[in-house]
């Protein structure tokens, strides 16, 4: 009786149990069902929401939020949680903040903006830092958006790290970008034009941060890095500018390497400190260099001079930034033939630079090739080719100069018939075609032929 009591207790101490597991891995998987949704936003309605504050209020962390395309008159929009934030198209969803604070003001960590027009955050003044973005955390990705209209167009305000903008518009702002004491962030392929003050701008200590594939054109200033270090800027264009890039008050130990500086008004680059203007390899293109390349390995045999202390030792003879694609290249030969003999083509094309060239030459029957040359501009080459197989063939070839830019492709229609004995006959041959059926030998003639 005694065991009997104990089976039961253990029983329902194990149904119990049972039960309450259960229930917490229903519940787990209830809270988990909301986990990385969508929330749709749309000004006419329609969606979940019509503003853009709202979304977020209701958001977790790792939803998305998706703005149709329309006029969204908000301004400082807080971003606390990790979400990503996406607009239908960065022409038609704009959110205008009507010259009042930020547009953005991110807190919270993984945030992705895409897809935006954003304008007219708050007054142009330092105080408020009043932008179109203003990031206070950490690695969030700000990409394919246009900014415009604002004191700041980007703010990375200090100990933000990590955060990525790119592939951004960002125009007529006081400033385009700047951080300050923000450090390791990637700043690159964003095309900052014409804010009144400065393109891009590190300030105190804003430090290991890369500037790359930037277009910087019809600043004030493209650049200026103030008490900043280890930084890296290579392979932005700079131009248009008044002043092109500049250091100054201990920004040293920078890296400049690659970029190109043409048409900046008053002067390309001003170096007060000391940075080092190449890679050990590679310097930058300056429009006003006057040195010779006597080895032709494309780097300047003299240094260019920035200032006292700094100077390129390997200045860039030419600029890729303007490097011009050959033209498509032009064919001549034969375009029908007989399948088995060798035929010859010429090739040439026409480098607007006087670059050499390289052919990638396609002879349409599935063959691999790979590029020949260099050839110089203008060159006509000679190759021949057969074909082994009676068919129609498409050729194709483009070219390439040696900063690889590529030509168009170019075609040519040939076909390699059979035997021209057997054309001159080709009536003759298809009444017997026609009637294999009746003349058995004839078929067998004919294949022999074939053959």
């Amino acid at each position: 009786m005694k065991n009997n009591k104990l089976y039961w207790k253990s029983m329902i101490l194990i149904l119990l149990l049972l039960f309450t597991e259960v229930s917490i891995i229903s519940t787990t998987i209830g809270s988990k069902s909301d986990f990385g949704r969508t929330i749709y936003v749309d000004d006419e309605g329609g969606a979940d929401y019509r503003n853009i504050k709202d979304a977020i209020y209701v958001a977790n962390d790792y939803d998305t939020i998706y703005v149709y395309s329309g006029n969204y008159y908000e301004s400082n929009i807080t971003i606390n949680k990790s979400i990503n934030l996406i607009g239908e198209d960065r022409i038609n969803t704009i959110i205008d903040a009507g010259n009042n604070s930020d547009v953005f003001y991110i807190s919270a960590d993984f945030v992705v903006i895409r897809g935006f027009l954003l304008k007219n955050s708050g007054k142009f003044d330092y105080l408020n830092y009043d932008s179109g973005i203003d990031i206070n955390s950490n690695f969030n990705t700000i990409t394919n958006n246009i900014i415009l209209n604002c004191s700041y167009g980007i703010n990375i305000r200090s100990y933000s790290k990590n955060n990525t903008i790119s592939d951004n518009v960002i125009s007529n702002n006081k400033l385009g970008i700047y951080l300050n004491y923000a450090y390791q962030n990637n700043i690159s392929t964003n095309t900052i034009s014409s804010n009144s003050e400065y393109g891009i701008y590190l300030s105190y200590f804003s430090n290991n941060n890369i500037i790359f594939k930037n277009v910087i054109s019809n600043n004030q200033y493209g650049s200026r890095l103030k008490t900043s270090l280890n930084n890296i800027v290579s392979y932005n264009v700079y131009k248009n500018n008044d002043m092109g890039l500049y250091f100054c008050c201990g920004a040293s130990e920078n890296i400049i390497f690659y970029n190109v500086f043409v048409n900046n008004l008053f002067w390309n680059a001003r170096d007060f400190v000391y940075n080092q203007w190449d890679n050990g390899t590679y310097g930058n293109y300056w429009d006003d260099y006057t040195g010779i390349d006597n080895d032709g390995n494309g780097i300047g045999d003299a240094p260019y001079n920035i200032s006292t202390n700094s100077k390129d030792r390997c200045p860039l003879m030419k600029s890729w930034a303007v490097n011009h694609k050959p033209i498509a290249p032009t064919i001549v030969g034969l375009q029908d033939g007989k399948a088995g003999k060798e035929y010859e083509y010429v090739f040439f094309s026409i480098d607007l630079d006087d670059d050499k060239i390289y052919y990638l030459i396609d002879w349409g029957d599935g063959i691999d090739n790979n590029w020949i040359g260099p050839y110089n501009s203008s060159e006509a080459i000679i190759r021949s080719y057969i074909w082994e197989e009676k068919n129609n063939y498409m050729i194709k070839v483009k070219a390439k100069d040696i900063y690889n830019e590529e030509s168009n492709w170019t075609t040519l229609d040939v076909s390699m018939t059979k035997n021209k004995v057997i054309n001159i006959n080709s009536l003759f041959i298809r009444f017997f075609e026609n009637h294999l059926r009746i003349f058995p030998i004839f078929r067998y003639l004919i294949n022999e032929i074939e053959k």
